[in-house]
């Protein structure tokens, strides 16, 4: 989901009128324009835009269900592949502060734990020596000082 923030409550309700909307339309992309039209929402409220950071080593196995309806079930990743995700997106503060919300529910150790998850989630991209150090520094220390 894009901003504005919603709370679970609005989030669920909208998802659970997603579900009706499917079943009617039968169309995923009309149903989520009405859902938008209907609560003054941007067209693009839902999307999969994540889905570009998606990790090569992703198992949708790990996500857990937040709601299931009949033609809808919604997963939300496992902690560790949403931290990844935002480490490899990298868009500046938000993506930072998410990573500092995210740490206390990670299963990660370290940083350089993290570094190992990175390069098998990325095997692609280059290796960056001070990764940990900005890990430990940036997303741990600040996890653990809040």
């Amino acid at each position: 989901m894009t901003a504005p923030l919603f709370d679970r409550t609005t989030i669920l309700a909208h998802l659970e009128e997603l579900n009706t909307e499917l079943v009617n339309l039968g169309d995923a992309k009309r149903a989520v324009v009405v859902i938008a039209e209907r609560h003054q929402l941007s067209r693009q409220w839902l999307n999969d835009e994540s889905k570009a950071f998606l990790p090569a080593d992703f198992d949708d196995t790990r996500a857990d269900v937040v709601t299931e309806h009949s033609h809808l079930i919604v997963r939300v990743p496992h902690a560790d592949d949403v931290f990844v995700m935002k480490l490899n997106a990298s868009r500046g503060e938000g993506d930072l502060a998410d990573m500092v919300r995210l740490w206390p529910t990670c299963s990660f150790q370290s940083a350089s734990e993290v570094v190992r998850r990175y390069a098998t989630a990325y095997p692609r991209e280059i290796d960056d020596p001070f990764l940990a150090i900005f890990i430990a520094e940036h997303v741990i220390a600040r996890a653990e000082a809040s």
